[in-house]
């Protein structure tokens, strides 16, 4: 009989997903009647007991797996959550930020910008932007006679290696006009890839400025 009730018991519980309610209600039942069972069988009324102690553990056992298993459903999922939420803290600060932020792929060129990046650059779209490669946003030689190509190459090395670089840097926009910028490059972990975000800020007005103090001091 015990055998019998529980592969019926078993059978309903686990057609749901979370069967933790009909659990709980058949451990409440399966409880009662082993309580009068056990009161039967000692008063002197049964001879013999029933066999719900196999049904009893069976059913605990099913219970406490269940149990796992819809709390390991929820750190998974609170987990998935938690991702989600920085991932969109992320994208938000990205997408908002004043400074122009790249992201560069060494392997496989740009591969995203924020909104500001578009706007420094006088670039029309992420599209058009994923098209460029480095040279078309940097003119031909950098200040210190250096070739741009040359010195990025120096400049992306030393931020993977060391976590981060912070120079200066002479960018050119695609119109063709240059412009003063100070560069942060640092390393970030995207899809299982290390990936190069440059943020940018154009510091041209400063350079201006520094410059007039300086021929004024002459």
């Amino acid at each position: 009989i015990g055998i019998l009730l529980t592969l019926i018991i078993i059978f309903n519980t686990l057609r749901s997903d979370y069967p933790s309610e009909r659990l709980l209600f058949w451990g409440v039942i399966l409880t009662g009647v082993v309580s009068i069972n056990d009161t039967f069988l000692g008063l002197g009324y049964l001879k013999y007991s029933f066999p719900l102690y196999f049904l009893g553990n069976t059913l605990e056992a099913i219970r406490f797996s269940n149990h796992f298993k819809i709390v390991s459903l929820k750190l998974i999922h609170s987990l998935r959550s938690n991702l989600e939420q920085t991932e969109e803290k992320y994208r938000t600060l990205f997408e908002t930020s004043i400074d122009a932020i790249l992201l560069f792929d060494p392997e496989n060129g740009y591969v995203d910008c924020n909104p500001a990046a578009l706007e420094l650059f006088c670039i029309e779209s992420k599209k058009q932007f994923e098209q460029l490669t480095p040279t078309d946003l940097s003119p031909q030689y950098q200040p210190d006679g250096t070739l741009s190509s040359t010195k990025a190459k120096k400049m992306i090395k030393k931020a993977f290696e060391t976590g981060s670089n912070r120079f200066e840097w002479t960018h050119k926009r695609l119109n063709g006009e240059e412009f003063y910028a100070r560069v942060l490059a640092a390393p970030v972990l995207i899809n299982g890839k290390n990936i190069l975000q440059g943020t940018i800020r154009d510091i041209s007005n400063y350079k201006r400025t520094q410059e007039m103090m300086i021929q004024s001091e002459k």
